[in-house]
């Protein structure tokens, strides 16, 4: 059996150093959790920034092409499991260049612009960021001339529409609960820290892209055995965020017989050979279009064992951190 091919199990690498995977991938990679679905997944990582789709989905921007393992906390209950995952080019799936995230840069070069980015940090599936302590006192330590060692005494100030829960080992950032969603998508952020062995107070400005993976979808798809083709309805369906009302899916990639599906003139894809779709779960990866240009990624994995499927996880309060 090929990598990824067992109930769902999938990790793939966009062009873009962005790894998409599965929860049965991580569930491969730790034998205390091969029968048991983590309740929540936190990046441990120093580097990268790690994001939970809430449906069983991840994904990760690497920092460096070089790194070889992403190393996750799962909590089950109030058990929690440190999961080793490897991540190196050899252990993922690659697919065509021209199906990577759009724009996939351009968000960091904003961010240059305004302030300075931070990484180490994890996007939960509502939105929140989930940024260690640590992780801000390491970026706010390297900024100064000496590079002493520095605690973190809170938040200055905030971007307008945002608001922040400080917990003793993470700060949480998330819009505020209003009717109307904050008017920048970019999150400006005024943070205080202390030297060690001195009363000096550092204010240090930094910036988070909360549209960060907004053009990645992703989807367990429910088809029937005798299913041959996918329709543009049952794809695009959970793009509902997308802000143009004529997005379309212009491809359809199979990872699974690495070759594209081939377009109908009703909208939808069939494979070449045309055979209906496995008992088994297949994997998809297709480009979403709006007429004029690529503006989002879909990846899709079907036919998964029901007893897999999940449902959309509730924000954890600050004492649960």
């Amino acid at each position: 059996m090929g990598r990824g091919e067992k109930h769902g199990r999938l990790i793939l690498q966009l062009a873009c150093k962005t790894l998409v995977f599965t929860r049965e991938f991580i569930q491969s990679c730790s034998k205390k959790l091969e029968f048991i679905e983590p309740e929540y997944v936190i990046c441990e990582n120093p580097n990268g920034v790690f994001k939970d789709f809430g449906n069983g989905f991840y994904a990760y921007r690497k920092q460096s092409k070089d790194e070889q393992t992403l190393v996750l906390k799962c909590t089950v209950g109030s058990v929690t499991f440190r999961v080793n995952c490897p991540i190196a080019s050899d252990k993922v799936l690659s697919v065509p260049e021209h199906l990577d995230l759009p724009c996939s840069d351009m968000s960091e070069l904003t961010l240059r612009r305004q302030a300075s980015s931070l990484s180490g940090y994890t996007v939960l599936s509502d939105g929140t960021l989930m940024i260690p302590i640590e992780s801000l006192c390491r970026h706010a330590s390297g900024k100064s001339s000496d590079k002493v060692k520095v605690s973190f005494l809170g938040v200055d100030d905030i971007e307008r529409g945002y608001t922040f829960s400080v917990t003793p080992h993470y700060l949480l950032v998330y819009p505020k609960q209003t009717l109307l969603a904050p008017k920048s998508k970019l999150c400006h952020l005024s943070l205080l820290f202390k030297s060690f062995g001195s009363d000096e107070v550092t204010k240090v400005m930094s910036c988070f892209d909360f549209s960060r993976f907004s053009s990645l979808f992703t989807s367990r798809l429910s088809l029937s055995l005798d299913t041959k083709c996918f329709e543009q309805k049952a794809l695009t369906q959970v793009i509902p965020s997308l802000s143009s009302p004529i997005a379309f899916v212009e491809s359809v990639f199979c990872l699974d017989g690495q070759q594209f599906l081939v377009p109908q003139a009703d909208g939808s894809f069939v494979d070449k050979e045309e055979k209906a779709v496995s008992v088994n779960p297949r994997r998809f990866v297709y480009s979403i279009c709006d007429g004029v240009e690529h503006v989002a990624t879909g990846i899709a994995v079907a036919n998964l064992p029901r007893l897999l499927q999940v449902t959309t996880k509730r924000r954890q309060t600050n004492a649960e951190y």
